[in-house]
């Protein structure tokens, strides 16, 4: 049986600014350094629920579906569906 995880943030900025920011599933290495690289699955747009991301990290990749996008709330939910990363 699979594990679940919920994860839930607040950040210390105006919620405008970090809603922007946080809408593009595929803005991650904008403000992660551990992302090197972010590539969209497919011909989907970025914000469409359903589309997948494939995050490069220093060593290895995670792929990640994104299942909400709420403007009116600014709220986003994703989850891992495959991650192949090297703990050192």
């Amino acid at each position: 049986m699979p594990n679940t995880v919920y994860i839930s943030h607040v950040i210390d900025a105006p919620i405008e600014k970090c809603g922007a920011i946080m809408r593009d599933f595929n803005g991650m290495p904008s403000y992660h350094p551990g992302i090197t690289k972010s590539v969209i699955e497919g011909d989907c747009p970025s914000d469409q629920v359903g589309c997948i991301r494939r995050l490069t990290l220093g060593e290895g990749f995670v792929r990640e579906r994104l299942l909400c996008l709420d403007d009116a709330n600014y709220v986003f939910t994703y989850e891992i569906i495959r991650g192949d990363a090297s703990c050192s």
